[in-house]
């Protein structure tokens, strides 16, 4: 069995770094990267497939030539191909990576193509399902639990509902599917795989190789446009407290129970002039009336 994993390189946000607010991205000399987090399950759902069918695992990635580094410690984990696809006549952030991928899975057939959920910069999910659209193979996206049948033509796949509830699905291979970070422990590299993935062979392909149609890619550039990247609003918190009208025992036997009465904060938006008179309100209520009744 023929399995290709799609993986990204992302900011490892373990390291500080600082943004550019106009542009509201990072500055590119104090970033470091790393494998996407559910890119790397992924390639661990290969590596077990791969165990028990045998066959080979290939890593493909998209991107400048710092991504051959994610490569490489993907062949460390397990599998002895790369695949990194560059082509520098366009800017990175303009390229429909969906496209370029398609064209060289039609170059390397795979029986599976085993891609993250989504990445931890973007979060889009988007790569998965345009992917199988533009190959025209089924998809099943999500997934928690990945079985394939013992003649390896159809796949079984798990993912997860809302209130702990599953959904079983079910398709042919070939197929294209995506992986929560949960599905499995990513493996951790031993020393042996280190070594040889320094020295292992990483194909490169630009859009000759795969001959890749510029006018489509065009076509597809111009149909996509960024219009604002913004930061994301702060979250309201959640304070702890208990209920004034709970007696010295109820609110002990909650302290014993470990459980605590929360209430979620409000972040009041309106004109000068309706802020005032809500905020007013709430001092009433919160504030005067417990101090009548006590």
């Amino acid at each position: 069995m023929k399995i290709v994993v799609c993986v990204k390189q992302v900011i490892d946000v373990n390291f500080p770094f600082e943004l550019d607010f106009d542009t509201c991205l990072p500055h590119e000399d104090d970033v470091f990267h790393m494998i996407n987090p559910a890119d790397m399950s992924a390639a661990a759902t290969a590596i077990k497939l791969h165990e028990q069918f045998g066959g080979e695992i290939i890593y493909v990635a998209f991107g400048p030539p710092r991504v051959r580094k994610v490569l490489r410690d993907c062949i460390a984990l397990g599998g002895g191909k790369a695949v990194h696809l560059w082509d520098d006549r366009f800017s990175f952030d303009d390229y429909p990576v969906e496209y370029i991928l398609s064209r060289a899975m039609e170059i390397l057939k795979p029986d599976l193509v085993i891609c993250g959920s989504r990445s931890l910069d973007e979060g889009c999910a988007e790569v998965p399902p345009s992917l199988a659209a533009f190959l025209d193979l089924p998809q099943i996206t999500g997934l928690t639990v990945v079985n394939i049948s013992p003649d390896g033509k159809t796949l079984n796949g798990q993912r997860k509902l809302e209130k702990g509830r599953r959904m079983s699905l079910e398709c042919d291979l070939p197929a294209v599917i995506s992986v929560e970070p949960e599905i499995v422990e990513p493996p951790s590299a031993s020393l042996t795989g280190l070594i040889d993935s320094a020295g292992a062979e990483i194909i490169g392909m630009n859009f000759d190789d795969l001959k890749v149609d510029i006018s489509i890619l065009r076509n597809l550039i111009s149909k996509r446009d960024q219009v604002r990247l913004s930061l994301p609003r702060p979250r309201p918190k959640k304070t702890f407290h208990f209920d004034d009208n709970l007696s010295a025992e109820d609110r002990m036997e909650l302290l014993m129970s470990g459980v605590s009465q929360s209430v979620k904060s409000d972040i009041l938006e309106a004109p000068p002039e309706e802020l005032a008179e809500k905020i007013t309100q709430i001092i009433e209520k919160e504030v005067f009336i417990k101090l009548i009744k006590n």
